[in-house]
């Protein structure tokens, strides 16, 4: 392992993973995930499009796909990483498989140095990127997962109670 001076970056990054994932109460995925209900993950919005239980399909798709293909042997293809996926109704089951997923993603950058972070990786679309462009995509991607899921979950409220979304009624009580 590196001495601490090799790691100011990855630590860094380490947060900010941590920060998307679970840490920060109102954005991170994790907290849009807690108290989900098998009708709400199945609910279609609109037009039938993307339910929540699609979002947390991609997602955690995405993490061993990233994972495969930056750390691992980059031999999976999608239809091999699809036969992970929780088949049944158990929502521990899928948050379990979604934060399995998470941390062996994690726990590959928690291994790097600050220079690891600028090396080429492959995708899983074939093109090389560094390291830390790789990283901050999965930031990224489960920040606007994060978003997109509390949105539909507004909407799927709103459609069973007839009332406004929560983002209704929290703007007008907001100063």
């Amino acid at each position: 392992m590196a001495d601490s001076a090799d790691r100011a970056v990855v630590e860094d990054t380490l947060w900010r993973m941590d920060l998307a994932w679970s840490e920060d109460r109102w954005h991170a995925l994790w907290s849009h995930l807690e108290d989900l209900t098998w009708e709400e993950v199945t609910w279609p919005p609109m037009e039938g499009r993307r339910t929540i239980l699609n979002i947390l399909t991609h997602l955690g798709l995405c993490k061993i796909m990233y994972w495969e293909y930056a750390f691992g042997p980059a031999k999976m293809s999608w239809p091999e990483a699809g036969q992970q996926v929780p088949k049944g109704e158990d929502l521990r089951e899928w948050r379990a498989w979604l934060r399995a997923a998470h941390e062996q993603f994690r726990s590959a950058v928690a291994g790097l140095t600050d220079a690891e972070l600028a090396e080429l990786r492959l995708t899983n679309w074939g093109e090389k990127l560094p390291t830390r462009t790789i990283v901050n995509i999965m930031i990224e991607h489960d920040l606007y997962h994060a978003g997109e899921i509390n949105y539909i979950r507004g909407l799927y409220r709103a459609h069973r109670t007839g009332e406004p979304s929560s983002w209704s009624r929290w703007d007008e009580t907001e100063e």
